[in-house]
């Protein structure tokens, strides 16, 4: 029974709010319908302004092309890739999602190109039976392209903002990983000794060239035969047989990125850095976001 009379004062208070609260909004609807009576909110004469209102930031479908003129191999990184020397060139066309200045990520299709390449090996090591002889030693093998090697791969690709200059500039870090399928071309091979072997099975070195010619050990294919006069001999080899990821090659990219919006769904981006399995100063892309200029 106390809980009864409890509820009902409750009920009763929240009654007589309710009516007061009835009561003085009809006054105030009122007092309100008379002030606007009296005086309009708006005349003839009057100029309002109101700010803009501020879109909301969206992320938008487009499509990226783009190139990079010349990526190398630096000096210093030659041993890490086991190469002397590397250099190529860049094509890229994909799809992408983002902002017009901001976040992005997509897909490329990316076709790798080496242009120019010196990767050096060593042939079949010999053993000397003169006391002379320092330490045993193979015959030089180089490598070099006899046509331009096109490495077609797929890539994954996002663009992180850092930050901002003025309206249309966005700096930030691209990121991409994909893999690219080395093909079958062939490069050139050239053995050049010392040492030399007299025959194609005999297996003791020589520093200098038999009169009537002789042989050189490439390790691979057993032995090359050298004309008089000559130091060496060329063959051929397929490209995936000599670079040491063989018949897979890693597409990566580290750099550092500036997109200027040129229009509200172009935009240019501009990058530098990182470019397994060189790097790259300097590389472009176009990218067209669809919808963006509404």
């Amino acid at each position: 029974m106390a809980k009864l009379g409890i509820l009902g004062s409750c009920a009763s208070v929240v009654f007589s709010l309710t009516c007061v609260a009835a009561g003085q909004a009809q006054s105030l609807s009122a007092d309100f319908a008379a002030a606007a009576e009296a005086a309009p909110v708006f005349s003839a004469n009057q100029i309002v302004d109101k700010p803009p209102a501020v879109a909301p930031k969206r992320s938008y479908w487009g499509v990226l092309g783009g190139a990079t003129p010349r990526w190398w191999v630096p000096d210093t990184w030659n041993s890490m890739f086991d190469v002397t020397s590397m250099e190529g060139r860049e094509l890229r066309i994909g799809i992408t999602r983002g902002r017009p200045l901001g976040y992005e990520f997509g897909f490329t299709f990316v076709r790798k190109s080496l242009t120019r390449f010196v990767i050096e090996d060593e042939g079949s090591i010999l053993f000397s039976s003169a006391p002379n002889e320092s330490e045993p030693r193979g015959a030089l093998i180089t490598y070099s392209p006899i046509e331009t090697v096109h490495v077609p791969g797929i890539e994954y690709h996002s663009f992180i903002p850092i930050g901002k200059i003025g309206s249309r500039v966005q700096l930030g870090a691209l990121l991409g990983f994909g893999v690219g399928h080395v093909p079958s071309t062939p490069v050139r091979k050239r053995v050049e000794g010392p040492p030399y072997v007299a025959t194609a099975n005999d297996y003791v070195p020589l520093e200098t060239l038999p009169a009537n010619g002789g042989f050189v050990l490439d390790g691979r294919f057993g032995a090359l035969p050298v004309l008089p006069g000559q130091t060496g001999a060329e063959t051929t080899e397929i490209v995936r047989d000599v670079l040491i990821t063989q018949d897979v090659l890693f597409l990566i990219r580290g750099q550092f990125a500036a997109d200027v919006l040129l229009a509200a769904p172009f935009k240019l981006r501009f990058s530098g850095g990182f470019n397994y399995p060189g790097a790259q100063l300097f590389g472009i892309e176009a990218v067209y976001l669809f919808g963006a200029g509404r």
